[in-house]
């Protein structure tokens, strides 16, 4: 899509803005739907709009106008379960409920007709704020605190909050399902030496201390880093309501999982920044090695589901790495 303006960073103010009212802009490139369909919903003259390179289902795009930056995210529907068009409205429920905190989040951008969703055909689209940043695969041990202390904040921030979504999106199910998938790839071979989970799994379901509304993916594609180490969370996609530690745990292995090792300083850094914020409870550090013994189980039933449904190399190192993590847990 030709819709690219260019300016030097250092370029005069008042030179800028007169080329912007010279040219109206509309002129000098071509509108493509989804643009004009953009300005349409939300009252507004795109200067550049480009898709981002993100590995997502959904289609995501930043959106340039005069003075700001937008994040427009077209939620797939194929994706977005019939029997569940809720999760979406949760997902901005939440934001918005987060704005009052000031917390470095992406939060969303009302359309004209005062809504936060947007029907476009099947899918619904959502403009969020945008957020500047850069990604941080392998995070050091700076970051991690950063992140659990970012990761604390939120959960504080909406304990006291509850909606109408709360009992239907349950952080615990997913998680269930993929232990339900982990007993079935054991059954086929798929998982040659596995372990008996069933105490676990029992473990799992009874667990209900300190319910929140959960992120549900606390990994550090969803957190962006600035240069002093501060960062921002994105993607609210997969909230649910349920204990803390089942947030806080799969962030602890999520940036302590590092291609083919395991890093115990940055899972033990996370942790610390977390309870810089928000101290656990004893009941909470007595459950927390079950939730991980989980969480590490999960994460290598997910790679050998993206392996067999949508081909993608089988990652054997992060698999040892995992599995290394999770010996470690059932010797304790």
């Amino acid at each position: 899509m030709n819709r690219i303006l260019f300016f030097p960073s250092k370029v005069v103010p008042k030179i800028k803005e007169a080329y912007y009212e010279k040219l109206k802009l509309s002129l000098i490139h071509q509108k493509d739907n989804i643009v004009t369909w953009v300005e349409k919903h939300y009252d507004m003259e795109i200067i550049n709009m480009k898709p981002f390179g993100a590995m997502s289902f959904n289609k995501i795009y930043r959106v340039d106008v005069k003075g700001n930056t937008f994040v427009l995210k077209v939620y797939d529907n194929k994706y977005i379960n019939n029997d569940d068009p809720g999760r979406i409205l949760y997902e901005t429920d939440i934001l918005t409920a987060l704005q009052n905190s000031a917390l470095p989040v992406a939060y969303p951008i009302k359309n004209n007709n005062g809504d936060y969703v947007t029907e476009k055909g099947n899918d619904k689209v959502v403009l969020f704020q945008f957020i500047s940043g850069s990604f941080m695969g392998k995070a050091r041990e700076k970051e991690a605190r950063e992140a659990g202390k970012l990761l604390a904040r939120l959960h504080e921030s909406l304990k006291n909050h509850r909606n109408s979504y709360q009992e239907k999106f349950n952080i615990r199910n997913a998680m269930l399902l993929w232990l339900e998938a982990y007993n079935n790839y054991k059954k086929d071979g798929t998982i040659a030496e596995g372990i008996e989970i069933s105490s676990h799994v029992e473990q799992l379901k009874k667990l209900d201390t300190f319910p929140i509304h959960c992120h549900g993916d606390v990994s550090p594609r969803n957190y962006l880093f600035e240069k002093d180490g501060s960062c921002s969370m994105i993607d609210f996609q997969n909230l649910g309501y349920g204990p803390a530690i089942i947030d806080l745990t799969d962030g602890m292995i999520e940036f302590a999982s590092q291609g083919g090792s395991f890093k115990w300083e940055i899972l033990q850094a996370f942790q610390q920044g977390y309870e810089e914020v928000r101290q656990l409870s004893p009941d909470e550090i007595s459950l927390l090695d079950n939730v991980m013994i989980c969480h590490l189980i999960i994460k290598q039933v997910r790679l050998y589901r993206n392996h067999l449904t949508f081909g993608l190399d089988l990652n054997k190192a992060k698999i040892a790495g995992l599995d290394e993590a999770l010996q470690s847990f059932l010797k304790k």
